[in-house]
């Protein structure tokens, strides 16, 4: 059965996508964490991108005992980018999330945000308090909450996410399915072998989209590892060459969500006024000789 062909009897409530890539050494914790959910109505879509480890042994393990797990395996590993969209476009249910095969989250993560986006149609896309791990799962800095992203007002959402003040972590909440499936996750064209910030697009268009709205009750642990985009270090010239190309492509998000040019121009603006003076920052530092290489979290 194709996802179009998919009833109302079989479609789950919510569907889960894991893109993953070698990632033996934290799967199974990701996946007992998504199994032990309390919220049982989804469906879990696994994307093994030709992985070369024990990652498709595992995957198929859990899914001989879990009818709910949707295991695919790519002939060829493709881009972090194709793994992602390919998830996202099996999904059935009405709600979506990613999930990565190295984070964690509580039980009633799913269940949580799920009953956010139920009672408040506005709302496109529900977050949880989140908190950084390392490598071994210790916390990193405290539990952080963000509401900066349910103001009434678009631009404002707008003006948040391209100061770099909020959290972009709300790209592992819960979204409205079919909303999500009209954005793809796009590859830089200036740094194709980069990963890196490959979500920013998405963001800017959820948020010129609806609000996000914030449930405390669900709490995401994001781990940081050397493995991870987020431990990776990104050449300098790599990290300006992507604020650059942020601050044209942002704003053909923002209008793909809104159709407003207004608010297009309104996202172009202020992407250019942040983007650049974080630019000319970092170019400074690094002529210093104190930024050899940019953390992801200083390029978002």
């Amino acid at each position: 059965m194709t996802v179009k062909e998919a009833t109302d009897a079989t479609r789950p409530a919510v569907s889960v996508g894991m893109p993953v890539y070698n990632g033996q050494k934290y799967l199974r914790q990701a996946l007992d964490a998504l199994l032990g959910q309390t919220f049982r109505d989804f469906e879990l879509i696994i994307s093994d991108n030709a992985s070369q480890d024990a990652t498709g042994a595992i995957c198929q393990e859990y899914a001989s005992r879990d009818p709910r797990i949707r295991y695919f395996r790519q002939e060829r590993t493709s881009s972090a980018q194709e793994n992602f969209n390919f998830v996202l476009r099996q999904a059935r249910g009405k709600y979506f999330m990613w999930a990565a095969a190295d984070d964690l989250w509580n039980a009633r993560y799913i269940e949580a945000l799920y009953e956010t986006l139920e009672s408040d149609p506005a709302c496109v896309c529900a977050q949880g308090e989140h908190q950084v791990i390392d490598a071994e799962g210790n916390p990193v800095g405290e539990v952080r909450a963000f509401y900066e992203l349910e103001h009434p007002s678009r631009l404002r959402r707008i003006r948040e996410i391209a100061r770099g003040k909020t959290t972009h972590l709300f790209f592992y909440g819960l979204h409205r399915t079919a909303l999500l499936q009209r954005h793809a996750v796009k590859p830089f064209h200036l740094v194709k072998k980069l990963a890196n910030n490959s979500e920013t697009r998405v963001l800017f268009y959820l948020v010129s989209a609806g609000t996000v709205r914030t449930n405390r009750a669900a709490r995401f642990l994001y781990r940081a590892h050397k493995g991870s985009f987020s431990g990776k270090g990104v050449p300098v010239m790599g990290s300006l060459l992507i604020r650059t190309e942020l601050i044209f492509t942002t704003a053909a998000s923002v209008y793909q969500g809104s159709r407003s040019l207004y608010a297009a121009l309104w996202a172009f603006c202020v992407s250019a006024l942040f983007q650049t003076r974080a630019s000319v920052s970092l170019l400074v530092r690094a002529l210093l000789g104190r930024v050899p290489r940019v953390r992801e979290s200083e390029t978002s």
